[in-house]
């Protein structure tokens, strides 16, 4: 379980950080950033773990997961079922290629 209280699962396909010490602290880091009941998007997200944890621990009003590979979506949605019951964001993942969203900058300030 990582910090922000997130049981991840993640397929051999899916990508996920070797250090999870250093993502977990990199995690407790970024929450400090983010306000509460932000909108979300988390670009590269692989199994959306970063925007997960932030639906968490932040309470985000919505996470956007945007991913090319499409075999990450079926570790998203297993550790979207597992968030605690409590939270009450708007959680989806896109199978999109981020690079040709233009500018992500835009795209995030778009949704925000």
């Amino acid at each position: 379980m990582l910090d922000g209280g997130i049981d991840i699962s993640l397929a051999p396909s899916s990508f996920g950080q070797a250090n999870t010490r250093a993502f977990d602290t990199l995690l407790r880091k970024l929450q400090r950033y983010v306000p509460q009941g932000s909108s979300v998007a988390d670009l590269y997200a692989g199994a959306g773990v970063i925007g997960l944890s932030l639906a968490v621990t932040r309470k985000c009003r919505s996470v956007k997961c945007i991913e090319i590979n499409k075999e990450s979506k079926l570790s998203f949605e297993k550790t979207v079922d597992r968030l605690p019951n409590l939270v009450d964001s708007s959680i989806s993942w896109h199978l999109a290629d981020t690079c040709k969203l233009g500018n992500p900058l835009k795209f995030f300030m778009y949704i925000s």
